[in-house]
């Protein structure tokens, strides 16, 4: 009988009396949940009275509560005899509401017919503190990836394969990548979920065709009793494989939210050019150096042989005179840069020096090979 005077305490009485461990009723029980969530959200005493909007929902939702006595469920879920082939589907789903999970068992017999029957149900009110609807989405992964791993370990008949499915293209797109990728909210979940499953099982499919959308939103039992999505599953089930409707989705790495901020700290050092510390005599530091240049110099003859390049070894493959001039021109350069980089710079740019440099009575210039020589009679040479 419906109730007299409801309240918190009456409704959720009301709701106890609904038996349903395996979630099979699961999205019309789902109502009364939202129902008692706005309950409390709304903060109402165990015994007062209603507000006028949540008696309402609950007044149409107690008229409907009848019509649960018309649901028949198989007892069987195998429907097919001698079946050759068994497999499991999962599918989840969100809104703003409410999330959940729903499992189906698909048999295949040597006549390649098939058939699908649902085997069990899980669901939860989304939180009072608001999420976005991916995060959701992600809730209702991991609570497929936590029923199926039940599942699997009550069932005692082979199992062929594992498929489950999720309208997210963005939950897909997180379980696909390493768990460290994201904020902690979705790294914690998508980590839990990947140790439950392997990416492989995860595929994407149509919002219509997902009947855990009926959980995510709840529906009336009339509304269940007439729904063949959520006892059979998708239609195309009953198919064969190679005839199942394809469901791509491409998304751009950019568009993905909850990445994971990362933190990169860049210190420049000036480390002390020591190749004069390594060498106490000069005419071995420019030996050295012209061997360098002779190894770079046949490296980029194998890169580009078209190219000329005037230094050339000497007899016997010994360093030649060429190339100790240009090494020895090499070194003088880099002394010069990192004693008097400043006085270098200007002086390219044509610029006068600063009255506190010490080479400026010197009257300094940079010749055609860059190298910075005093100025006097050498520069109008």
């Amino acid at each position: 009988p419906p109730l007299s005077t409801p309240s918190k305490r009456a409704i959720l009485s009301r709701i106890a009396l609904i038996f349903d461990p395996l979630g099979l009723l699961g999205p019309t029980t789902v109502i009364a949940k939202i129902i008692m969530q706005d309950l409390w959200r709304l903060k109402i005493d165990w015994d007062e009275s209603l507000p006028l909007d949540v008696n309402t929902k609950w007044k149409r939702y107690e008229a409907e509560l009848p019509m649960l006595r018309n649901i028949f469920i198989p007892r069987r879920v195998i429907a097919l005899d001698d079946y050759v082939k068994l497999e499991i589907h999962g599918f989840a789903d969100a809104s703003e509401i409410a999330y959940g999970a729903c499992v189906y068992v698909r048999v295949t017999d040597a006549n390649g017919k098939h058939s699908t029957r649902l085997l069990c149900s899980k669901g939860r009110v989304a939180p009072l503190k608001a999420l976005s609807i991916p995060r959701l989405e992600l809730c209702a992964a991991l609570l497929l990836a936590q029923l199926i791993d039940k599942v699997l370990k009550c069932l005692t008949v082979k199992i062929d394969s594992v498929y489950l499915w999720t309208d997210s293209t963005i939950v897909l797109a997180w379980l696909q990548s390493c768990s460290r990728t994201w904020t902690t909210f979705v790294a914690n979940r998508v980590g839990e979920i990947q140790q439950l499953t392997t990416p492989h099982h995860w595929h994407h499919v149509s919002s219509q065709d997902n009947p855990a959308d009926l959980y995510s939103r709840g529906v009336t039992p009339t509304s269940l009793l007439q729904s063949q999505l959520w006892w059979s599953g998708p239609t195309w089930l009953n198919l064969d494989k190679g005839s199942w409707p394809q469901f791509p989705f491409v998304i751009n790495k950019q568009e993905i939210p909850e990445y994971k901020a990362t933190a990169i700290t860049t210190i420049a050092t000036k480390q002390p050019f020591d190749i004069f510390e390594r060498y106490s005599n000069f005419l071995k530091l420019t030996r050295v150096v012209a061997y360098i240049f002779r190894f770079f110099n046949n490296l980029m003859r194998k890169i580009k042989p078209s190219r000329s390049y005037p230094l050339q070894p000497g007899a016997d493959n010994s360093v030649s005179p060429d190339e100790i001039n240009h090494a020895t021109q090499v070194l003088v350069k880099l002394v010069q840069r990192l004693h008097f980089p400043k006085e270098l710079e200007l002086l390219i740019k044509q610029q006068d020096l600063n009255k506190s440099s010490p080479i400026i009575r010197l009257n300094p210039f940079v010749d055609e090979s860059g190298v910075l020589r005093v100025g006097g009679r050498l520069k109008l040479s």
